[in-house]
């Protein structure tokens, strides 16, 4: 995640906090810890290339598993903006929210 996500990246959670770069690397951590039997599965990939240098990515993803001793299954779409620098892709900014089912 250092590498994929730029030093300025931003993110608005399915919680609704704002989160800094360090902060969300923290955040996935944590969660990482807290699941067994992840899985995740994307669809529904749009792409639109803005300019040579930014493109905005929108997919849908389902998430299952157990978390802290409970089964869960949620599913969100993610918005990401990526922007190219030094010759590579990296996301800008992220925002999620959950569907409900």
């Amino acid at each position: 995640m250092q590498n994929i996500l730029a030093d300025d990246f931003i993110e608005i959670n399915l919680q609704g906090r704002v989160l800094n770069k360090s902060q969300d690397i923290e955040q996935i951590k944590s969660d990482t810890q807290r699941l067994k039997r992840p899985t995740y599965e994307a669809r529904e990939y749009v792409v639109r290339v803005l300019n040579p240098a930014a493109a905005v990515m929108i997919h849908q993803a389902t998430s299952m598993g157990e978390r802290d001793g409970k089964q869960f299954s949620e599913t969100h779409r993610s918005m990401h903006v990526f922007i190219k620098r030094g010759g590579r892709w990296q996301a800008l900014a992220t925002q999620e929210t959950t569907i409900k089912e």
